[in-house]
């Protein structure tokens, strides 16, 4: 009987035995692909997906990739502005006069000011009343060419805080001779809790004459290169502009804009040395009539997200060509980097050259780094 039963025990024991092995080799089937590293047996459903995804990456870059004519050889690419919802993200106040509005002015116009997620305003003085195509408030009360301008920045300051404050995100005092890197800008200012108190630009301390003699207790933010403000330092400082303007220590508007700031709120310009680098001023042409970055153009302008001064207006369009012909490489190298990786993954789901797709493939996933070679011989002639 004890025989009997051991044998019966054991027989159940290798069916279970057996049953188990089979459900292991039925799963090992099912998952095998996913862990196969020499892809012996890749399953075409998985590369599939693996495709799919990149062709994803592709549209989110906002590429779009129209078929070729029939006569004509190339493909033409339309790139598109991913942040065209965000119509409250930056206001930009540009302070100007009305013999700037047909040269500087409307250069602005015509490169970075469509790109911002927002709206840019051109702040003039009293005078005869202007009717032409761009947006125009001018300010009450103040003169044309008053100079230094405190009147006109602090009242355009003002003006921001009761019209446009409390609508958006981000607001920028700005002087009509900056150039802007909108998208950098954009994704500078994204980096930031816009819910505190910022009061961002490139910090001054005066020139070494006036140590001691502008009033200040730490840095300010010079005006040139734009002057970035949260909603709560413009309206922080906004009931005090009256009193500030009556007690002025030096005639540098953004250095009394500043200390008004200061007092008014308790913020101070930012003091990081990245701040330099990021809102350039181009010192090496600074004393130069009608500086306009002349010169050519390297790492430190590509570094910034701002640019001051350019003073004559076809160098903006020249700068300007020059920034988006960087873009569009950028753009072209990376479409390219996703293509070439969709034409091997299409290799591994036809079964061919699996060896060569296997060693060849490229992981997009990797961020994408930029060693180009800056080519600025085009800044080198001279604009006709």
């Amino acid at each position: 009987m004890k025989t009997c039963y051991r044998s019966r025990e054991y027989f159940k024991i290798s069916l279970l035995f057996i049953f188990g092995f089979l459900c292991g080799q039925q799963c090992w089937n099912q998952i095998r692909p996913s862990v196969d590293l020499d892809f012996k047996t890749c399953h075409k459903a998985a590369a599939s997906n693996t495709l799919n995804n990149i062709r994803k990456k592709i549209a989110t870059t906002g590429i779009r990739s129209d078929p070729p004519a029939k006569n004509s050889s190339k493909q033409s690419y339309v790139v598109t502005n991913p942040d065209d919802s965000e119509d409250n993200f930056l206001f930009i106040g540009i302070m100007t006069a009305r013999k700037f509005l047909e040269n500087r002015a409307f250069a602005s116009s015509q490169t970075w000011v469509p790109r911002v997620p927002g709206k840019v305003v051109y702040f003039l003085g009293e005078g005869e009343e202007y009717t032409g195509p761009l947006n125009v408030v001018q300010l009450k009360g103040v003169k044309e060419n008053d100079y230094p301008p405190q009147k006109k920045s602090f009242a355009m300051v003002d003006y921001m805080s009761q019209h446009f404050a409390k609508d958006y995100k981000w607001l920028i005092r700005a002087d009509d001779d900056v150039y802007m890197k909108v998208d950098e800008l954009v994704k500078f200012l994204k980096s930031i809790n816009d819910t505190s108190p910022r009061y961002i630009g490139q910090p001054g301390f005066g020139k070494a004459i006036e140590a001691g003699k502008l009033g200040l207790a730490g840095a300010f933010c010079m005006g040139g290169p734009g002057v970035i403000m949260t909603p709560k330092v413009v309206m922080g400082v906004a009931p005090g502009l009256k009193d500030c303007l009556g007690l002025t220590v030096t005639g540098h508007e953004d250095t009394e804009l500043g200390r008004c700031i200061t007092i008014n709120t308790g913020v101070q310009c930012t003091t990081a040395y990245e701040m330099k680098e990021l809102f350039y001023q181009n010192y090496a042409e600074l004393d130069l009539p009608n500086s306009s970055f002349k010169k050519d153009l390297g790492k430190d302008e590509i570094r910034a997200v701002t640019l001051h001064p350019v003073k004559e207006a076809p160098f903006v369009f020249r700068v300007d060509n020059f920034f988006n012909n960087l873009t569009l490489n950028n753009i072209v190298e990376k479409k390219d980097l996703l293509i070439a990786e969709m034409g091997e993954l299409e290799k591994l789901i036809n079964g061919k050259n699996v060896n060569t797709a296997k060693r060849f493939l490229v992981d997009s996933s990797q961020t994408f780094e930029d060693n180009r070679r800056v080519d600025t011989t085009i800044f080198r002639g001279k604009i006709c």
